[in-house]
């Protein structure tokens, strides 16, 4: 095996990678736009939203009015900071069609609301769509502030005829939390220490977007060629199989890092452009990337070991496509589950597949336990270098050669 021949047969890849467009602008150009699109657009379909907001005082005193003002302004204020367009109507009998919030203060509101121990109901519905359950969340909101404003006015009206000095906020929350947040040593994190956490969350889960490129580029890199028949050339040629394996291998994984770095700008993009932040650490950066370049070897190998034993680009492709399944499942559950508390047979399977290794990774980073993330990322090149053994060794020119 020469480095020469290796690095030919991944120019040579690379060079036919460069004529496809389409490769180019599925590996390239979608997730590099696609995501930045998909916060813009987001927002700008967010925007041209309108919340209907529908109210009826059936009270007529002035105090009901004015809480029911306030709450619809206090509620419209909530859903316009969040992106929406809000309108209000007043709201006759039976005319509630087109609302997507429904308040109705009934008859005897002001007077419940006038006692020390009163409860005054309001009646609040809101349509089955999102912007319903929106503004019902908004209205809640709403309510709670304005709810703890009366309670403060009836507590300082009990002292002062009690002849009591008393402080309302302190009677009505007597403990306080303070908040904070610590690592796996049990010290106290720094605010950037839990934005790496949050992080490496959505870093895992972007580890979906490095596998593909790769599995996608092999599948045609091998089964491609020889429906084209341009693989009988290489194979016949004095170069050795290895080579021919080892370079393709090479060129995938440069077309999947190429394509890691698109997803990457992208998400960046993504979180600028919603308004969030994403922060990245100089540690976090590497290992992700120390991961994602292990995770392009394991997925370009494994997709050679499908291609070089099926009989067309499509089957090649359907197949690899159930590893990269097998991958969304594993990156999208760490967004919500936490793998470093998994005990039993639930962290035996994810200790042994490179997928849920990474995620491993980054989270034992995240939480600040470097030595078993340095562990898990080393996993991931173990299981990669068994999987490249593999991969040589069933590798088989003749079986290519009757395929095609």
């Amino acid at each position: 095996m020469t480095a020469r021949n290796i690095l030919l047969v991944a120019a040579k890849d690379l060079r036919d990678f460069s004529r496809d467009y389409k490769s180019i602008a599925a590996i390239i150009l979608l997730p590099f736009i696609g995501l930045p699109g998909l916060a813009l657009l987001s927002g700008v379909l967010a925007s041209q939203q309108t919340v209907s907001i529908c109210y009826y005082v059936a009270d007529s005193t002035p105090v009901a009015h004015e809480i029911a003002g306030w709450i619809v302004r206090n509620t419209t204020s909530i859903l316009e900071s969040a992106g929406y367009s809000v309108g209000v109507r007043g709201l006759g009998r039976g005319s509630a069609a087109g609302c997507d919030l429904i308040l109705v203060f009934p008859e005897g509101f002001s007077s419940n609301l006038s006692r020390l121990d009163g409860t005054a109901t309001i009646l609040v519905s809101g349509s089955l769509t999102s912007t319903g359950q929106e503004a019902l969340q908004a209205v809640y909101s709403s309510v709670r502030t304005v709810s703890k404003a009366i309670v403060v006015e009836r507590v300082s009206r009990l002292s002062s005829l009690a002849g009591l000095r008393l402080d309302p906020e302190g009677l009505l929350e007597p403990i306080k939390v303070e908040q904070s947040y610590h690592n796996a040593k049990g010290v106290t994190a720094s605010n950037t220490q839990v934005a790496v956490a949050e992080a490496a969350k959505v870093l895992a889960f972007s580890l979906y977007f490095v596998v593909n490129p790769a599995i996608v580029f092999m599948s045609d890199s091998l089964s491609g060629e020889r429906e084209r028949r341009t693989i009988e050339m290489l194979l016949v040629s004095p170069l050795d199989p290895y080579d021919l394996l080892a370079g393709k291998i090479l060129a995938s994984t440069v077309a999947g890092l190429i394509g890691a770095a698109a997803d990457s700008l992208g998400i960046l993009l993504f979180f600028r452009l919603s308004g969030l932040t994403l922060t990245l650490t100089p540690g976090l950066a590497v290992l992700w990337l120390s991961v994602s370049l292990g995770l392009v070897l394991f997925s370009s190998s494994l997709a050679a070991i499908i291609s070089e034993r099926t009989g067309s680009v499509r089957s090649a492709q359907n197949l690899s496509f159930l590893a990269s399944v097998v991958a969304l499942i594993f990156y999208f559950a760490a967004l919500f589950v936490d793998y470093t508390g998994l005990h039993g047979a639930a962290k035996i399977l994810l200790a042994s597949i490179p997928y849920s290794q990474a995620a491993l990774a980054l989270e034992y980073y995240s939480i600040g336990l470097t030595t078993p993330a340095l562990a898990y990322t080393l996993a991931v090149y173990a299981f990669t270098g068994v999987l490249v053994f593999i991969a040589s060794r069933v590798f088989d020119p003749e079986r290519l050669l009757a395929g095609s």
